[in-house]
């Protein structure tokens, strides 16, 4: 008996040391079922993350292949969509992409008439010229009717150059693209989130694109490439100098200018950034900052008189054209148009002053008899487009209606100025017969009134965008923004 009674107290023993040695092995990290299995969802998770990462980076490359190497505001910049203060994106020495070709594209001042390193004879004012009168439009019903005086207009009258580039193939002497750029300044008010009038002011000195075209009359495979070609070597040209300049001062200060640029003017050798203007299908893969519609209206004489009859400017009040004479009329009202948009672009007086005199501007101000005061402003530019076999046989040339603004308090006031603004125009130039409204800045005031005056040719607008390159804008409402450039 005894020694079954061993057997048990051995027995127990035995089952006690094995819930221990138990006990034990389930508490040794070699065993922890759980922890491994948290460990293997979270190298799970980081492999799917990653794995989206990639294709998301594969798509936009393929996608995209232009525009993501370049220095703008892409759709997928999700970050940048609610900045609220516009930056510079590069300071430095630009990047060099596979777009950049300094060897077919030719680079230059727009006042230099020849230069033996770019390989363009005199006579490329000429060829582009040609270029832009046959190519500029796509439209086969539109002509565009640009001249010598035109191009020199809009080309002068800065203190910065005025800079082109064309595309010329190796050992072809034909010109097979153009870009022309012209400085211009744009006022930012209410950074980092107030409005109009706002002490809290930036300027920026920026280069603006234009007359970009290629020897194309359909968009193809090579015009596109001459396209984008143009457009980054053109940028690249240019930030590198500024990039340059900016170097230069930098060492000749001993470094105190390193933060000249906050709130203030670029200086005067040095622009980082673009702004180009896009109409009709927007830009894929990347963001406007500015979108807003045009309409199109049929002009007649006949028309504008009879309804100068119901719309007479009050007899105490006169109209006034700005010409070389009196352009200073157009710096003492610029700040009454800053306290009352939130971004004003503008060119430089002497450029504005060459417009007028050619008449690719026309500029009416409404003043009270008795003084010098504006209350109302409109701005309309020739556009140098003529439409043939229109729609309703209305033919002619397109006046551009741009920009206005007004600060009195009566909105017949604003638009029987822009009725005696309107006639006036067309009687002196009874070649334009259509008027492209551009809903921006106070424009849009007048949009309901015109429309009931005026037949509307088109039924629904056509989109403009206009983009930054190597700087990030916020985005504008039209109503806010003010351009003449």
């Amino acid at each position: 008996m005894s020694n079954n009674l061993i057997d048990l107290i051995d027995l127990e023993d035995v089952n006690f040391d094995a819930d221990a040695v138990l006990a034990r092995y389930s508490s040794s990290p070699y065993s922890d079922s759980g922890s491994s299995s948290s460990s293997f969802v979270f190298l799970y998770i980081i492999c799917i993350v990653l794995g989206l990462l990639l294709v998301l980076f594969v798509f936009i490359k393929i996608k995209y292949p232009f525009w993501n190497v370049l220095p703008v505001h892409h759709s997928y910049d999700f970050w940048r969509t609610w900045t609220k203060t516009p930056f510079i994106i590069r300071r430095n020495y630009p990047k060099k992409t596979k777009y950049c070709d300094l060897l077919q594209v030719q680079s230059f001042d727009y006042s230099e008439d020849t230069n033996a390193n770019a390989n363009v004879n005199g006579r490329w004012k000429y060829e582009v010229l040609d270029l832009l009168q046959g190519f500029y439009l796509k439209d086969a019903d539109s002509l565009f009717l640009v001249h010598h005086e035109n191009l020199d207009a809009y080309h002068t009258g800065y203190s910065l150059a005025c800079c082109v580039s064309v595309y010329k193939a190796v050992n072809d002497p034909l010109i097979l693209g153009c870009l022309f750029s012209r400085p211009v300044v744009m006022h930012f008010f209410g950074v980092g989130g107030g409005g109009a009038g706002d002490l809290n002011r930036l300027s920026m000195s920026v280069h603006f694109l234009d007359f970009a075209c290629s020897r194309s009359h359909v968009e193809t495979t090579r015009s596109i490439e001459i396209s984008r070609k143009l457009l980054e070597t053109h940028c690249y040209r240019l930030l590198s100098k500024s990039a340059a300049n900016s170097l230069l001062r930098v060492t000749g200060r001993g470094g105190s200018g390193s933060n000249h640029h906050n709130k203030s003017v670029e200086a005067s050798d040095s622009i980082y950034s673009f702004v180009f203007r896009k109409e009709g299908e927007p830009h894929s893969g990347i963001c406007p900052f500015l979108t807003f519609q045009t309409q199109l209206f049929a002009l007649s004489i006949s028309q504008l008189n009879s309804i100068m009859i119901h719309h007479v400017l009050p007899f105490s009040f006169r109209s006034v054209f700005l010409q070389s004479n009196n352009v200073h009329l157009f710096s003492e009202v610029l700040e009454d148009i800053m306290d009352r948009f939130g971004v004003v672009g503008v060119t430089s007086v002497g450029n504005l002053e060459q417009l007028i005199r050619k008449r690719i501007l026309f500029v009416c101000c409404i003043l009270k008899t008795d003084s010098s005061r504006v209350f109302c402003m409109y701005v309309f530019r020739d556009s140098r487009i003529s439409m043939e076999n229109y729609v309703d046989q209305t033919n002619g040339s397109i006046l551009n209606f741009i920009a206005s603004f007004q600060q009195s308090n009566s909105n017949e006031l604003f638009l029987r100025g822009f009725l005696h603004a309107l006639r006036d125009i067309v009687v002196s130039v009874p070649a334009f017969r259509l008027l492209s409204f551009e809903e921006i800045s106070h424009n849009g005031l007048l949009l309901e009134d015109v429309s009931q005056l005026f037949h509307l040719i088109f039924e629904s607008g056509s989109s403009v965008n206009y983009y930054a390159y190597n700087a990030v804008f916020p985005t504008m409402g039209s109503r806010d923004v003010f351009f003449v450039f």
